[in-house]
């Protein structure tokens, strides 16, 4: 783990080099991510690279551009607009971020937004967080809820 490296529930991240995040996605783990991966549940993600979308229960390779996801889902390096919806954790976000129920949001930049049971980690710019279980190196520029460290 050479920069950023975070880890969550059940995962493990081996040779990452820009900001690895295994959050709430269960049982999935990931390996030599270097562009903008993006997985859905229970599957692995491998050098993704290019435009990635997909919904639920798959896993898709290189991904880069615009990734967009559902439910049980999580996006890692996402660079520009990333969205999630229920369950799903989100990395590296940098114009938008937007996360919802159950995720975790990493090294959000610029205006990063997160819902209930939630953990946000390095927020710079103007965090929001609901209902949030644990949260460490915040810089908070915004408004946070009910959280304990």
């Amino acid at each position: 783990m050479e920069v950023s490296p975070y880890m969550g529930l059940w995962g493990y991240v081996h040779n990452t080099d820009v900001s690895p995040y295994i959050g709430l996605c269960i049982w999935g783990y990931v390996h030599n991510m270097e562009v903008s991966p993006y997985m859905g549940l229970w599957g692995y993600v491998h050098n993704m690279k290019v435009s990635p979308y997909m919904g639920v229960w798959g896993y898709v390779h290189n991904m880069e551009v615009s990734p967009y996801m559902g439910l049980w889902g999580y996006v890692h390096n996402t660079e520009v607009s990333p969205y999630i919806g229920l369950w799903g954790c989100v990395h590296n976000m940098e114009v938008s971020p937007y996360i919802g129920l159950w995720g975790c949001v990493h090294n959000m930049e610029v205006s990063p937004y997160t819902g209930l049971w939630g953990c946000v980690h390095n927020m710079e710019v103007s965090p929001y967080t609901g209902m949030c279980t644990q949260y460490g190196g915040v810089t908070i520029h915004g408004y946070m809820g009910m959280c304990t460290q």
